[in-house]
């Protein structure tokens, strides 16, 4: 029995020891696989990270985020720590400090919210700086250059337009001090001017004062001398009013006076009427027109012949006749002399432009092409004589250049050419006058009317003298008709002595 028991006892412990082992066997199994297992997952998480980290950064950007974290193993922030960190810093300073620790995910978004706006205010306040800076331009006459809205853009770089701007914004300070500087010694100029204006305005005081109180004594000898004078003025006042009512009982008188004087003159108007009716029974035969149609001269030769346009003619008139240069003739036909007696239109004008003893070269100055001027034409001019002076009178208003206008002095260029050619002009007609040169008659005054006072005596005098110049007309005009003087109007006038163009009105 004892044999038995020590037998069974090792096997027992064999089996023991063969439980445990296999307990351990399973156990390291059991540890062995959760070590694979976790392994594995390791390897997997590895791979899944390196992916990751593919589709974040390319290697080369992996390389520079592994150097921003130091040697590896080395301990201290991360690579995003640093970026965090970094761009945290950016954000602070475009935002300041009232962005606090942000993620880095927000930070992209803070920063555009708060540049977005920035940009557009800074190109809207460059754009007015332009406009402000163009305006000092042209007062000022200097040069403002300015950024360009157009290098305000993001591209170039927030610190190169901040510098741009704070060059610009010192250039603008350097500019600010020099006017400075100019303007304060245009002020102390103008306080050297003022100072020098106020001791003149002192001056000009003391002498107004000086003036003032002179004149308060001039006044004071005024007002003496006014009151020793008021009682003489007062008298000569008294004589001019008697002497005014004595003057207005004249002016009565002599508005009587010539309401009685035209009452006569109408009736020498109508003793005038009658006496010329009864000379015309006595009035001359019409020839003693005849001396206006006697021919001065014939032409004796027409450069160049018709039937080309004539342009000169000679005349059997020289020195010996006494012509001389500037003196006109009009032309008429040798077979029918002075056809046209009532205009005394001829064919044509001469002037003379060279004179030789018994012939004279002249110009022609108009013909008419249908009747050509040719040789033994005779010549005439109505003032011009051989051996006689023509006396004239000549009355009227002339229009002398034919343009419907009276001129001013177309009496004195009428009776100049007379006088010029050998005539004599008299202001009347008396039965020594050969012709009368008769132009429109002188307007005929306004009526004076009955409140004409003694104060409107340049107006009455001005009426007599125009009343005077129709009534010299209109005797002129009677005395030639009854004495039988042949009459010559303007335009019949030229025509006999040559002036064709201002005869026909053509200037």
């Amino acid at each position: 029995m004892a044999v038995a028991k020590t037998t069974s006892e090792p096997s027992k412990s064999m089996f023991i020891a063969m439980g445990i082992l296999v307990v351990l066997f399973l156990a390291a199994t059991a540890v062995s696989v959760v070590m694979f297992m976790g392994r594995t997952k390791l390897i997997n998480d590895k791979e899944t990270a390196e992916q990751n980290l593919d589709r974040i950064a390319n290697p080369m950007q992996v390389s520079e985020l592994r150097s921003l974290s130091g040697q590896a193993g080395a301990t201290g922030p991360t690579a995003i720590d640093r970026v965090t960190e970094d761009m945290q810093y950016l954000t602070g300073v475009i935002a300041g400090e009232r962005i606090s620790q942000p993620a880095l995910g927000e930070i992209r978004g803070m920063v555009e919210t708060e540049l977005e706006p920035i940009w557009q205010d800074l190109e809207n306040a460059v754009i007015s700086w332009h406009q402000q800076a163009n305006q000092i331009n042209e007062i000022s006459g200097q040069q403002i250059n300015l950024v360009a809205p157009q290098l305000l853009d993001s591209n170039q770089g927030l610190a190169h337009i901040l510098k741009t701007i704070l060059g610009q914004t010192t250039d603008l300070m350097n500019r600010f001090g020099e006017t400075q500087i100019l303007h304060r010694q245009e002020m102390i100029d103008l306080q050297n001017r003022v100072a020098g204006q106020q001791d003149a305005i002192l001056k000009l005081t003391e002498t107004s004062n000086v003036a003032t109180s002179a004149a308060q004594d001039y006044k004071l000898a005024y007002d003496s001398l006014l009151g020793e004078k008021v009682g003489e003025k007062q008298k000569e006042i008294d004589d001019l009013s008697s002497r005014y009512s004595n003057l207005e009982a004249q002016e009565a008188e002599t508005r009587l006076r010539n309401a009685e004087l035209t009452r006569e003159i109408e009736q020498y108007k109508n003793q005038v009427k009658n006496l010329n009716e009864r000379l015309q029974q006595f009035q001359p035969n019409p020839e003693m027109e005849m001396a206006a149609f006697e021919p001065d001269g014939v032409i004796t030769l027409v450069v160049p012949p018709p039937p080309a346009p004539p342009e000169f003619a000679y005349i059997n008139l020289g020195e010996n006749d006494h012509i001389y240069r500037g003196l006109t003739f009009s032309v008429y036909d040798s077979y029918k002399p002075f056809a046209n007696r009532e205009t005394g239109q001829g064919k044509g004008s001469l002037e003379v432009i060279e004179i030789v003893k018994t012939v004279a070269r002249c110009r022609i100055v108009d013909y008419n092409k249908a009747n050509p001027i040719r040789e033994n034409d005779i010549i005439a001019n109505l003032v011009w004589a051989r051996d006689k002076k023509y006396r004239f009178c000549v009355t009227g208003e002339f229009d002398f250049d034919g343009d419907e206008k009276i001129d001013d002095d177309g009496y004195e260029r009428i009776t100049k050419l007379i006088e010029q050619w050998g005539g004599q002009v008299t202001p009347t007609v008396s039965v020594d006058t050969d012709f009368l040169v008769v132009g429109q008659p002188p307007k005929q005054p306004e009526p004076m009317q009955e409140d004409f006072t003694i104060s409107s005596e340049e107006l009455m005098k001005s009426f007599q003298e125009a009343q005077a110049r129709v009534e010299h007309y209109n005797k002129n005009r009677a005395d030639g008709a009854a004495l039988g003087v042949p009459t010559f109007n303007r335009s019949r006038f030229l025509y006999f002595i040559g002036y064709y163009k201002q005869a026909k009105g053509a200037r």
